[in-house]
């Protein structure tokens, strides 16, 4: 019991985190999309 209610909200906070740096990194890719568009 006491080893999964240890794991659990840790496996919880890396998924959260992992969640917000992918969104900063799009986040970051889309104003730079916009300033500096790519010439495709």
């Amino acid at each position: 019991m006491s080893f999964w209610m240890i794991r659990y909200p840790e496996r919880v906070y890396v998924k959260i985190w992992f969640s917000r740096l992918v969104s900063l990194m799009l986040t970051l890719f889309l104003i730079n999309q916009t300033l500096f568009p790519l010439k495709v």
